[in-house]
């Protein structure tokens, strides 16, 4: 098995042990957990000794479907866990959810790899992929969102004695905190999304069926970082959000049919990306331009015809005649003369 790890991570582990206990809940099997543990914390420094996986969790009637819980880690202390994942459905309740962006790092890389099954080729294919550099900052942003939701749970001393002085409650402080930090990543934006047709398609995913839609929808995501949703479009919206699945001739009829053009016409990564980073991406990198131009894109400057070369004849000829409306201003106005009279 090749394990490929996100870049930064190692610099991410260290410096949020500083500031937390790193615990490991894991959909897989304990062996699974361990193998992982060893390569990311060999000298056993950066996770705690517990680790619950898939065969600490009861399954049955009631447990049909196995859901990672704050709880088994914290009991009776699960409002001050913060959970970081990749996938936010495998959690019974996502309150305290800090979402990131799932890391796919050999389907970038497919055609590199060898055709053949030489272990040599494969292992020299691999580690060149390795080593080039990865574009992927989601544990930078991960890192920045950590440190301030943990300045404002754990504030200093004269901030906490004013908190405690308006008797402000702690309950829920790990949720509160969250959703107050995340309400200014997209704040006085108005987005309009384009879904496509519902069809119901399911799938089976660790024996739990939900809909063939991502976990969390763009709607939820749209309201939960600060911008104003809006069922219908209208001529103040910001942003028009294309879904992955939307039809191409039905979003070209709409986007043709409306009259504001000044909008931002972008793909759903551009909405996750900027949820998943904590900050708004730019809107070029993820503008459909055959369905829509960048409203801020520079029109094409005519272009004008080359100036004709001049003779060495007509440029003496256009010298001496700046020089001589030169002199002629320069000097005085000839005296007029006075008419006769008879």
């Amino acid at each position: 098995m090749l394990v490929c790890s996100r870049p930064w991570t190692r610099e991410f582990l260290s410096r949020a042990k500083g500031k937390c206990r790193i615990y490991i809940n894991t959909h897989g099997t304990r062996g699974y957990g361990e193998l992982i543990k060893n390569l990311l914390d060999p000298d056993g420094t950066i996770f705690e000794k517990l680790m619950i996986c898939r065969d600490d969790v009861e399954t049955g009637k009631k447990h049909s479907v196995f859901k990672k819980t704050a709880e088994s880690i914290f009991p009776g202390a699960s409002k001050l866990a913060l959970a970081v994942d990749d996938k936010a459905h495998v959690w019974e309740r996502n309150t305290n959810l800090l979402e990131v962006k799932e890391y796919k790092f050999w389907d970038q890389h497919l055609d590199s790899l060898p055709s053949g099954n030489d272990p040599g080729q494969v292992l020299e294919a691999v580690t060149r992929i390795a080593s080039e550099e990865e574009k992927d900052k989601q544990l930078q942003a991960t890192w920045m969102a950590i440190q301030r939701i943990h300045a404002r749970v754990f504030p200093s001393v004269d901030d906490a004695r004013r908190l405690r002085a308006r008797k402000r409650a702690f309950d829920k402080i790990i949720q509160r905190t969250l959703r107050q930090e995340q309400v200014h990543v997209l704040r006085g934006m108005k987005i309009y999304v384009q879904f496509a047709p519902d069809n119901g398609t399911l799938t089976d995913v660790h024996g739990t069926k939900f809909q063939l839609r991502p976990c969390e929808g763009l709607e939820q995501l749209t309201k939960r970082f600060g911008a104003q949703y809006v069922e219908r479009d209208s001529p103040d919206v910001t942003h028009i959000i294309i879904e992955r699945f939307a039809h191409i001739d039905t979003t070209r009829e709409f986007l043709n049919s409306r009259t504001q053009n000044k909008v931002f016409v972008v793909m759903e990564d551009w909405l996750r990306d900027s949820c998943f980073l904590w900050a708004r991406q730019d809107e070029k990198m993820y503008q459909i331009e055959y369905l829509w131009p960048h409203p801020h894109a520079a029109k094409p400057t005519e272009k004008r015809p080359p100036k004709k070369k001049c003779t060495s004849k007509q440029k003496r000829t256009g010298l001496l005649q700046k020089r001589t409306a030169i002199a002629f201003s320069a000097a005085a106005p000839p005296p007029q003369k006075r008419e006769k009279q008879s």
